[in-house]
């Protein structure tokens, strides 16, 4: 799996290393790292069948993040990937 960055840069899962965090109401949240990056990391995926509200509401989300950037408060977003949001596409925050 890769995402990209707002900047355009790829980030690499190891997906192997994926441990399931927990369940919210718009998607399911992983623990993993990010190739070459000894650093956790959460991936957030999509519900299967997830509404159609509920993946644009995923999607302000994801805006609201990179509107924030850096805050010590909040997590900060390192990627998305939204191309194929429907079929599980997914977004990463520093952990």
């Amino acid at each position: 799996m890769t995402a990209r960055t707002h900047a355009g840069h790829r980030l690499a899962i190891i997906t192997r290393r994926l441990r399931l965090l927990g369940n919210g109401q718009f998607g399911t949240v992983f623990k993993g790292k990010l190739e070459g990056d000894p650093n956790d990391v959460a991936i957030k995926v999509p519900q299967p069948n997830c509404t159609s509200s509920n993946l644009k509401s995923m999607l302000s989300e994801i805006k609201i993040m990179i509107c924030v950037g850096q805050h010590p408060n909040i997590v900060s977003i390192l990627g998305a990937y939204t191309k194929e949001i429907r079929q599980g596409a997914y977004f990463l925050s520093t952990w």
